[in-house]
């Protein structure tokens, strides 16, 4: 569908579904200022986060106040995840060299550090956390998880073993 704002109203039309020529569903139409109220809304409720995921975002905010910190071992964040089947675990990701040698065709890898949370406070957690990984090189304590063996080897890392 798309999305348009009209004056006093936003308003979802435009149907489509990549399975079926048409999709015939009339457009919606809602008040403007109720629809930027229940979007804010929705961003602000965090409700449903459980423990682990609180603590990945908050150390999310932390790296990325940060950033210059990783350049040091020419490493850039990629993201910070908590998966609900990991509920004690977070699995933050990194760029070596940095996404910018994916996107002009430059040998390039991921590597993945995973960190245990606990039941502590989730900010304390996510401060701690932050202090951890900014002062070690993810390249030597995260493991390879993305890339090529053929970019492990011009980068000099080992490719990891394939499990089946």
């Amino acid at each position: 569908m798309t999305i348009r704002h009209e004056g006093d109203h936003v308003i979802w039309g435009g149907w489509r579904n990549p399975d079926e020529d048409e999709v015939e569903l009339p457009e919606f139409r809602f008040d403007a200022r109720e629809y930027r109220a229940e979007v804010d809304r929705a961003v602000h409720d965090l409700s449903w986060e459980w423990p682990a995921r609180t603590v990945a975002r908050l150390l999310e905010r932390h790296l990325r106040e940060r950033a210059d910190a990783l350049a040091r071992w020419e490493c850039e964040l990629n993201s910070v995840s908590a998966w609900l089947w990991e509920p004690d675990r977070i699995r933050v990701l990194f760029w070596h060299p940095g996404r910018s040698a994916l996107m002009d065709g430059r040998p390039w890898l991921q590597f993945q550090l995973t960190l245990d949370v606990s039941g502590d406070a989730s900010a304390a957690q996510a401060e701690r956390l932050a202090e951890y990984v900014l002062g070690h090189d993810p390249r030597r304590t995260g493991e390879v998880c993305g890339g090529s063996s053929e970019y492990a080897d011009r980068l000099g890392y080992p490719w990891p073993p394939r499990s089946f």
